[in-house]
């Protein structure tokens, strides 16, 4: 492939994942609003500490298979059909097993029988959106993301409009747990369907020796991705057991809001991920470089969003969920400390991309041991506001020790124009609150428009603007060059 064909290429496939994330988060960010405003914090509890339990034992279900699957297809080591065949058996028998793992952990805890019920059909849920995600990562592998947009759009659409009727017919959370369950079944099979269409039907293979070489290859990703999670649904439980229902539901209303605001970051990161393999492993010039200005990138993105959430939460919070929800106001000023950091340069995903997975895992390791007993100590004391400092604590950690990774494989990250990101961001935030508009859309544009023209003019420099430029050019002529060669790949 040229390197302008593969430049295109890139370029769609960050648009594609956009469009695929956007669909997604947009929906959830709905669903979880309506949500709120509908259930109350008692509800919207027990519904956020259902998702966030069984999604712990999702990470099981995947073992890192999914991830796995990005570098092997991108790198050449599998192809698509070959791994959809034996994985799918595989998953399945995982997926059994955890769910009995979450029967007797959940039946240990001895919650009310409604708060079990909710949490077993939304854990088959995560479980039957487990094997979609792995399609989806399939499609990731061989890098035609724009099918995955097509299921993103299929799976949450059809939530969206399922969970929006069962709400305004008033039926009870279980029964709203059921309408979850069906729609992402529906989702599910439209994925296997369109895979089929484009590769081959999936058929369920049992082969010891396939499964035995692809947990041995994808274990690492397994607990790396088991120790992330802890430290994002961990608190959930904690604060749950502790604190109630209700401190669970304005944490999560908080958590929410900043999801949705960096759906951008998590689609940039996932496109980026096969990218940096392919170069990595074809020994291309410019990796240093390239690491450089990822991280840039990544820093002159989060530190304003979160920038602008922190100083305009009241009107975020009062726009999204009206003011029953007032008490996470507080807290989404506490998580904008906690995201930024999580999000902020170094980041980790270059050794993840370049087969490095067990540098990740060990940092993780540490992050997760941190942050379990922190929760543990601080949460039955201060609450929500324990959870959202922890949260940063463990990621301040989780940076420092990309620093030293850094600095042991030669890897430059830091740059001075992230000085000057941090002082326009915040001298924008201050002046639009020192002019007092209260809508929160009219802060909204004022803020990005300016910033982003005093990023481009002044803070970019001319080679950078030259490149981004053709980037921008790339996208609105991408698709007959990248289609032309994706039929060809394909045939």
């Amino acid at each position: 492939m040229s390197r302008t064909l593969e430049h295109k290429l890139f370029v769609k496939n960050i648009f594609a994942l956009s469009v695929a994330n956007a669909l997604k988060m947009l929906f959830g960010a709905l669903v979880m609003i309506v949500f709120a405003r509908m259930l109350g914090a008692q509800d919207f509890g027990k519904i956020s500490f259902a998702i966030s339990f069984v999604s712990l034992f999702a990470i099981l279900a995947d073992f890192g298979i999914n991830s796995y699957a990005v570098v092997g297809v991108s790198s050449g080591e599998h192809s698509a059909s070959h791994l959809a065949n034996s994985v799918f058996s595989l998953k399945l028998v995982l997926s059994i097993c955890i769910f009995c793992a979450m029967y007797l952990v959940l039946h240990f805890l001895d919650y009310p029988w409604q708060v079990r019920c909710i949490t077993y059909l939304f854990g088959l849920s995560v479980l039957i959106d487990s094997f979609a995600d792995f399609i989806c990562s399939l499609f990731r592998g061989v890098e035609r993301m724009k099918y995955e947009t097509w299921i993103s759009f299929a799976q949450n659409a059809v939530l969206f409009i399922a969970v929006a009727v069962a709400l305004k017919a008033g039926l009870s959370l279980v029964h709203v747990s059921v309408v979850w369950l069906i729609s992402r079944l529906i989702g599910l099979l439209f994925s296997i369907r369109l895979f089929g269409a484009l590769f081959s039907h999936i058929k369920f293979q049992i082969d010891f020796a396939v499964w035995k070489n692809i947990l041995k290859s994808s274990y690492v990703f397994g607990l790396y991705l088991l120790f992330a999670g802890l430290y994002n649904k961990i608190n959930i439980i904690f604060l749950s057991k502790t604190k109630g229902n209700a401190e669970v539901g304005f944490y999560q209303a908080a958590v929410n809001i900043l999801i949705l605001a960096v759906f951008l970051l998590d689609n940039f990161l996932a496109a980026i991920l096969p990218f940096i393999a392919r170069r990595f492993s074809e020994n291309q010039g410019g990796f240093s470089v390239m690491v450089h200005s990822f991280n840039k990138v990544l820093f002159a993105c989060i530190f304003p969003i979160v920038s602008f959430i922190y100083f305009f939460a009241e009107q975020i919070i009062f726009f999204c969920y009206g003011r029953q929800m007032s008490p996470a106001v507080i807290l989404l000023r506490f998580l904008c400390v906690a995201y930024m950091l999580q999000y902020a340069p170094p980041s980790g995903i270059v050794f993840l991309a370049i087969k490095k997975e067990r540098i990740c895992l060990f940092v993780a390791l540490c992050c997760a041991v941190f942050n379990v007993c922190a929760n543990a100590i601080f949460i039955p004391l201060y609450g929500a506001k324990a959870a959202a400092f922890v949260f940063a604590g463990t990621f301040l950690l989780m940076r420092l020790s990309y620093a030293f990774a850094y600095k042991s494989f030669k890897l430059d990250f830091l740059d001075f124009s992230y000085f000057l990101i941090l002082i326009v961001s915040l001298l924008l935030g201050f002046s639009l609150q020192l002019i007092g508009v209260h809508h929160i859309l009219f802060n909204f544009f004022l803020y990005f428009v300016f910033y982003g023209i005093i990023f481009w003019f002044v803070i970019m420099k001319k080679e950078e603007r030259r490149f981004y430029s053709g980037i921008l050019r790339n996208l609105l002529l991408v698709e007959r060059d990248s289609d032309n060669y994706e039929k060809q790949s394909m045939r």
